[in-house]
């Protein structure tokens, strides 16, 4: 089978744009050459890739299974191609990085450490809100992540440390000078949440489910500075994780933790496919970062427990 790069680019553009005569434009083919080039991809695959619906592509699982495919081929074809360019102009390829909001924070805390060690490396580190960091590395746009553990074992994963979910709310709110609190009482005080598809929220809804207990938010907020301000407020309180008390300044805020039982997360360093694990920007930062990690603990007892 031989399936080239054109096809795939074509076919994405496709997915993407759900319109034949856009995205024949769009990679400068006839609407004809793109439909044979569906049609041979449907050939060599021997499945119906694209369902016509009211005028709409609709992808067959088929389709699907192939899009998510062609979209990491073809972002690790691009990535090569624009390294190589960059080393022929006798520069080196950025180390990209990627970290949820909460460990934001500790990995920029520990970015002079890594630049001192490697001083010409070139860095990129964007944070993600919702997306699973795993599916984020797959398309090929990063090289490593801090994250929390994978569900899918094939992803090499470097554990460093556990937090664990607790509420926040203003000093004044009724739960505050409580030492813990239970997952029932978590449920009705925390009237604001993160994203559905957050990581946190993951988990926490896992433990609300595996006790029986309805929890559902009546505020949903994407972004901690928002959410802190209204924490600030009055407005209410949230779940979220221990990570978060040490990044942030909390002022009138109080953290209480939810137990019984306590949720614990794992996070550490996830690697992308076309990472090795002996890559020695992988190593340094895994030092640097671990050591940061160890001072971050002295600061703030409890906060983060390393593993």
């Amino acid at each position: 089978m031989d399936v080239s790069y054109r096809q795939l680019k074509a076919f994405i553009h496709l997915v993407e744009i759900g319109s034949m005569t856009a995205a024949a434009e769009a990679v400068h083919l006839s609407q004809s050459a793109l439909s044979q080039i569906v049609k041979r991809l449907e050939e060599q695959l021997n499945s119906q890739l694209l369902l016509r619906e009211k005028r709409q592509l609709i992808l067959t699982p088929a389709g699907e299974a192939l899009y998510r495919e062609a979209r990491i081929i073809v972002n690790r074809l691009e990535r090569l191609r624009a390294e190589n360019d960059l080393q022929a102009q006798g520069k080196r390829p950025p180390f990209r990085i990627a970290t949820l909001y909460t460990t934001a924070p500790l990995v920029t805390e520990s970015l002079p450490d890594l630049l001192r060690q490697l001083p010409d490396l070139p860095l990129e580190l964007e944070e993600i809100g919702s997306l699973p960091l795993s599916m984020v590395l797959s398309k090929g746009e990063f090289d490593i992540a801090v994250s929390t553990a994978p569900f899918d074992a094939s992803y090499h994963f470097i554990p460093l440390y556990r937090d664990f979910i607790g509420l926040y709310c203003h000093r004044d709110h009724p739960l505050a000078c409580q030492a813990s609190i239970s997952w029932e009482q978590a449920a009705q005080a925390a009237n604001i949440g993160v994203p559905p598809d957050n990581n946190l929220r993951l988990h926490a809804e896992h433990t609300f489910t595996q006790l029986g207990i309805h929890y559902q938010p009546g505020i949903t907020v994407a972004q901690p500075s928002t959410m802190l301000g209204m924490l600030r407020a009055g407005m209410g309180a949230a779940l979220l994780s221990s990570t978060f008390a040490y990044c942030q300044p909390l002022g009138d805020i109080v953290f209480v933790p939810v137990a019984e039982p306590r949720e614990y997360r794992t996070l550490g360093l996830l690697l992308g496919a076309h990472v090795a694990r002996d890559d020695h920007r992988v190593q340094v930062f895994s030092q640097v970062f671990r050591e940061h990690l160890l001072r971050a603990a002295a600061l703030r007892e409890n906060a983060i427990m390393l593993l």
